[in-house]
C-alpha cells in the first residue's frame, strides 16, 4: 500500500523547524554575548572595520556621561593608547571612534547619527577631534568614505542624504530599513566571533579594564608590525602634492567645524581640537602658503575651542609609515592631550 505523502514530508519539516530554532537560538546567544562583551571597558568587536560600532548601541546608548570620545581618521586610531589616556584621565571613560579615511565632513555626520539615533544620552561629555590637511580637504569624496557608505548600507534606521548640500543624516522608509536589517544581521561574523574571544580572555583571566589589552580588541591596530621604509617618501610627497591639490574649501570647512561645535554645545560637551603630528614628508608636499592658510581656517572657524597644536609633535622616526605614529610616538601625543583635556575639562 502507497505512503501517505504528508507522512514523508511531516519529518523533514520538523527537522528543518529544529535546525531554525537552533540556528535562531545561536544567533540570540552570540548577540547576547557581543552586548556583553561591547558593555565592557574598552573592548572594540569591530577591529578590522572599526566604522561599524556604530551600529551596535551598547557601544553609546547611556554612555555618554563621563566619556570622553577620540574622533577622525587612522592618525587617530593609531595616534592614541586609550589605555593610558583614561588612567591619565581619573572619573572618566575613553572611547575610540576614530576611522580609517575618515573626514572632517563624514565625522559630523558621524556625530549626528550618534545624536539622532542614539540619542542624548550617548553624546559624550568631551569630544576629542583630530585634525590634519587631508581630514580638512575631505580627501577621498565623501561618498567614498567607509563610514558614511556603512551607514547607507547597514544602519536600520538612518541614511546620509546627499539630495541635501551639504549631506545631512536622514530617516529610512521601511524598504530601506528591512535591507539594512538584513545586510547587518549577515555581516555579524566578526564580531560574533571577538565576542567568544572576548569571553575565552574573560574566563581566563577575569573580565575588567585589562581585557583585551595587548589585542586586537583594542585599537591600535598597527603597532605590532615593523616600521615601513621611509626613503620613498620624498617621491610620495611630490606626487601628493599632485593628486591632492591642497584646494581648501574654506565655506565648508567653517561649517562642518561650526557644526560640530553647535552639536556639542546643544548637549554641554566640550570639543577639544587636535592638530595631529605629521612628518617632515608631509610638510614637503604642501604648495607654498598652504600650510598658512590651512592654519588660519581652522583657528577662525574652530573659535575660542582649545586647540592643541602637537603637528611638530613626534620627530620623523617616530612614524611607522607616512602617517601614522609608532607605539612611543603615540605615547607622546596621549601624554600631551591628557594634559590638555585635563586642563580643559577638570
Amino acid at each position: 500500500m502507497p505512503s501517505d505523502p504528508a507522512s514523508r514530508t511531516r519529518p523533514l519539516l520538523a527537522a528543518c523547524a529544529c535546525a531554525a530554532l537552533a540556528w535562531c537560538g545561536s544567533v540570540a546567544a552570540l548577540e547576547r554575548l557581543a552586548r556583553w562583551a561591547e558593555s565592557q571597558p574598552n573592548v572594540y568587536l569591530w577591529w578590522w572595520e572599526e566604522w561599524m560600532q556604530l551600529f551596535s548601541p551598547a557601544n553609546y546608548v547611556g554612555r555618554g556621561e563621563g566619556r570622553v570620545l577620540l574622533c577622525g581618521a587612522s592618525e587617530m586610531r593609531e595616534g592614541f593608547l586609550v589605555d593610558e589616556l583614561a588612567l591619565a584621565l581619573p572619573g572618566r571613560s575613553v572611547y575610540q571612534d576614530a576611522c580609517s579615511l575618515a573626514t572632517l565632513q563624514s565625522v559630523r555626520l558621524r556625530l549626528e547619527y550618534v545624536e539622532a539615533v542614539h540619542g542624548a544620552t550617548a553624546v559624550p561629555d568631551v569630544v576629542v577631534l583630530g585634525l590634519t590637511p587631508r581630514f580638512c580637504l575631505d580627501l577621498p569624496p565623501t561618498e567614498e568614505v567607509p563610514a558614511v557608505v556603512a551607514i547607507d548600507r547597514y544602519s536600520p534606521r538612518a541614511r546620509v542624504d546627499f539630495a541635501q548640500r551639504p549631506p545631512r543624516i536622514a530617516g529610512k522608509g521601511w524598504r530601506e530599513s528591512l535591507a539594512s536589517h538584513v545586510r547587518l544581521a549577515a555581516h555579524q561574523g566578526a564580531r560574533y566571533r571577538a565576542a567568544v574571544l572576548a569571553a575565552g580572555m574573560a574566563l581566563r583571566s577575569g573580565a575588567g579594564e585589562a581585557l583585551g589589552r595587548g589585542t586586537k580588541l583594542r585599537p591600535p591596530k598597527w603597532h605590532r608590525h615593523p616600521p615601513l621604509d621611509q626613503a620613498r617618501y620624498p617621491a610620495v610627497a611630490a606626487e601628493t602634492r599632485r593628486a591632492w591639490a591642497y584646494a581648501l574649501a574654506p565655506e565648508t570647512v567653517r561649517f562642518e567645524l561650526g557644526a560640530i561645535r553647535d552639536l556639542c554645545a546643544r548637549h554641554g560637551a566640550l570639543l577639544v581640537p587636535i592638530e595631529m603630528p605629521v612628518g617632515s614628508w608631509v610638510r614637503a608636499s604642501y604648495p607654498e602658503g598652504f600650510r598658512e592658510e590651512y592654519r588660519a581656517l581652522i583657528q577662525e572657524a574652530l573659535g575660542d575651542a582649545p586647540l592643541l597644536d602637537l603637528e611638530l609633535l613626534l620627530s620623523d622616526a617616530e612614524f611607522f609609515d607616512w602617517a601614522h605614529p609608532t607605539e612611543e610616538g603615540a605615547r607622546r601625543i596621549t601624554q600631551a592631550a591628557a594634559r590638555h583635556v585635563a586642563e580643559h575639562a577638570p
